[in-house]
């Protein structure tokens, strides 16, 4: 168990790692941005449902919440929700299950 739990640190410092050299750049591209974090949460809600990786050891979810780039985060949240407020009920499900790649026809 021991050896697993080192796994995955080094496995989740690696993507930290990556994740402060890339993030940056992503920045400029909103499509990018969003799906680098859409991502990075999935991994992270992986490891803690599926392999029981403890809260209490380092999380990749502490490069997200850095200043600018939680700042970044925030600011989409709120553009995509103003976006989808201003559309009728039918309309906003469309720019769903478009944006989220779903196939799903209404």
């Amino acid at each position: 168990m021991l050896s697993q739990l080192e796994f995955m640190r080094g496995l989740v410092q690696l993507v930290v790692e990556k994740l402060h050299s890339e993030l940056p750049h992503l920045q400029c591209d909103d499509t990018l941005f969003s799906h680098t974090v859409d991502e990075t949460l999935g991994f992270d809600r992986e490891l803690r449902e599926s392999f029981g990786y403890p809260s209490s050891q380092p999380s990749v979810i502490s490069v997200l919440t850095q200043a600018q780039i939680f700042l970044k985060w925030i600011s989409m949240e709120k553009k995509c929700e103003s976006c989808l407020t201003s559309f009728p009920a039918k309309e906003t499900i469309k720019i769903c299950v478009h944006y989220f790649n779903y196939d799903i026809h209404l």
